[in-house]
């Protein structure tokens, strides 16, 4: 039964945030449901599962704000959160010798090719090809995260910079999507 209520919680939960889209008060079930997956059924906490319970809440007083003013309010709320989540993530990146020269983007991507999980992107062959590859894709990393604060931090909800986060999600899903939980 345990694992049919994480399904259900896990589950739910996912379709409950697309109905919340068009449907109020699926947000609150979301958020509920989310949440207690997270304190319910997680053993090892990652900053994605945490984050996400937290941004369902914001996301709740967001959708009931009544006035303009409390709803500018809960906005910055949950741009700032997902900020600092950018702000630490770059910070880290800068200050581990092992992100900034590479080793570490190697290690998971060749690591998945080994495990047959690479989702089909030939990780060794483009290393022999393009050498300096992960070096590449790691100073891209920490870019990306330093902007994306940045631009959360400093422009307009809607910057045409933060297209470059969703295409960066989005080779994320492509790349690493056996082993982070988008398959």
């Amino acid at each position: 039964p345990t694992e049919f209520l994480a399904g259900v919680e896990k589950y739910g939960g996912a379709v409950a945030c697309v109905l919340a889209i068009f449907f109020n008060p699926a947000a609150v079930v979301f958020a509920i449901l989310q949440n207690a997956y997270v304190f319910s059924y997680i053993t090892r906490f990652v900053n994605h599962n945490y984050l996400f319970g937290l941004l369902a809440v914001l996301m709740v007083f967001l959708i009931y704000s009544k006035s303009n003013q409390s709803k500018l309010v809960w906005t910055q709320a949950l741009r700032g959160q997902i900020c600092v989540v950018y702000f630490y993530a770059a910070l880290w990146k800068l200050i581990t010798p092992e992100w900034i020269d590479g080793t570490i983007c190697r290690e998971i991507f060749i690591s998945f090719e080994e495990q047959n999980v690479a989702s089909g992107v030939p990780w060794s062959q483009l290393e022999k090809q393009f050498p300096g590859i992960f070096v590449l894709l790691a100073w891209s990393g920490f870019f990306l995260d330093a902007m994306l604060a940045a631009v959360l931090l400093f422009a307009r909800a809607g910057h045409w910079m933060q297209q470059v986060g969703v295409m960066f999600h989005a080779f994320t899903a492509l790349t690493m999507a056996q082993r982070i939980g988008y398959a």
